[in-house]
């Protein structure tokens, strides 16, 4: 079966449990100056790092589920090398994947992450990808600071009506009264 991540394991798994982290506004801050190619130099998101290392010191794996392409593994691997989170297995999408396509990518990392650890929290920017994972019976935490990007961004996946402007982060959103 094709799948459209891939694995990248540096270590064995040491604990039963895990955090799985995104990287991208979530871990880091993306840099649209560096771009991806340049991604070991983005600037660290302290208070998710903190909770990183934290967990790691608790006897949690640090799993990283992120839509940035295979290209990206050295830069990814020395970024959390340089920010001390010891990781377990990195999750990279394989080919081009747009961005109302990231929630169905990960969804796939996450039936293989589930097949290997017990995962405690999952860490994410994007509403959508919090919601999927979400209904997976995952704790996932919507991690709040990007929301500009996810209320500009054109989604054109199949049975999505948005318009760009229109709010498309239904967790940051007020009920209407």
């Amino acid at each position: 079966m094709k799948t459209d991540y891939i694995r990248n394991i540096r270590q064995r798994p040491t604990s039963p449990k895990c955090l799985v982290f995104d990287m991208d506004e979530t871990l880091c801050v993306f840099d649209e100056v560096k771009r991806l190619r340049h991604c070991e130099w983005f600037e660290p998101r302290l208070d998710l790092v903190r909770v990183a290392q934290a967990a790691k010191k608790h006897g949690y794996d640090i799993v990283i589920a992120t839509a940035r392409p295979h290209f990206c593994s050295t830069g990814t691997w020395n970024w959390l090398k340089r920010h001390n989170i010891e990781a377990s297995a990195v999750y990279l999408r394989n080919g081009e994947v747009k961005e109302y396509e990231a929630a169905e990518v990960k969804t796939q990392m996450f039936e293989d992450i589930l097949n290997k650890w017990e995962v405690e929290a999952f860490y994410d920017d994007a509403p959508k990808t919090v919601q999927a994972v979400q209904k997976m019976g995952v704790n996932a935490v919507f991690v709040p600071g990007n929301e500009a990007y996810w209320n500009s961004v054109e989604l054109t996946a199949p049975g999505v009506k948005t318009k760009t402007g229109e709010t498309q982060c239904p967790l940051l959103t007020p009920p209407r009264k």
